[in-house]
């Protein structure tokens, strides 16, 4: 009976061992599959090693410890996941003592480098590829910080506006000056590339071509309002009053 206890222990001890580790991501590549595991303790707090399919615990590269999840972005609840479309890249998103941070491994690297942290009340960070890029945005009151981080190097602030929205080509810029609208496109440095919407009262943004060429707006008033078409750096056209043609002309 002693020995049926101590057999039904080691089976429980086991279990919860087992419990505490987690697969958080698998990618496949470089001739072999990488695993991103994760081993929570009592609070819930992990820390995250980086192996190959098959290999013994004592060879798992170990990339941080006791982090805890950041609750202050849209990104995944996981701290670490392998950037999606770019499994060479693993990206690291946690608190650390109240701070919210950014980092990123280049697997084969020893150790991650941070490339951002958190400033803002809330941030919308999002991932860009070919080449390997993060874009954030952060929401502070009001305002709208635009930062650009690639792999390996700090984010830059490029912009600071109302609302910062990014593309594959571009990034457009929306600021209000009371009821003034200005819409901006800005390259990735944060260099102006012409003007959509300048300083028009009462503009709202409603739709973007995909190439960034043209962008639908609608000018408001007491009465309803007027569609707009803009093309950079040029006046805008009226377009009549039936949104759904121009999405459809630009298969938005």
């Amino acid at each position: 009976q002693l020995m049926n206890q101590q057999r039904r222990t080691i089976l429980w001890l086991a279990g919860m061992v087992w419990l505490s580790t987690a697969v958080l991501s698998a990618c496949s590549g470089g001739g072999g599959t990488h695993l991103l595991l994760a081993q929570y303790n009592e609070d819930f707090e992990t820390e995250i090693f980086l192996t190959e399919l098959g290999a013994d615990e004592d060879d798992w590269q170990s990339l941080g410890n006791d982090l805890a999840r950041a609750d202050r972005s849209y990104f995944p609840g996981n701290p670490a996941f392998f950037a999606p479309e770019d499994r060479e890249y693993v990206v690291f998103f946690y608190e650390d003592n109240g701070d919210t941070v950014i980092e990123v491994l280049k697997v084969g690297d020893e150790e991650p480098e941070e490339v951002h942290e958190l400033g803002g009340d809330f941030a919308y960070p999002q991932l860009r590829t070919d080449p390997f890029r993060l874009v954030i945005t952060e929401f502070d009151g009001d305002e709208t910080e635009c930062f650009v981080a690639t792999a390996g190097e700090e984010s830059d602030r490029i912009a600071k506006g109302n609302r910062c929205d990014f593309y594959p080509d571009g990034v457009l810029l929306t600021e209000r000056d009371r009821d003034e609208t200005t819409v901006t496109l800005l390259d990735f440095a944060g260099e102006e590339e012409g003007i959509f919407i300048d300083e028009v009262d009462d503009a709202r943004l409603l739709g973007v071509a995909p190439d960034l060429k043209s962008v639908l707006f609608a000018e408001l008033d007491g009465s309803g309002g007027q569609l707009f078409t803009a093309e950079l750096d040029k006046e805008p056209e009226e377009f009549g009053d039936d949104r759904s043609s121009f999405c459809d002309r630009l298969d938005l």
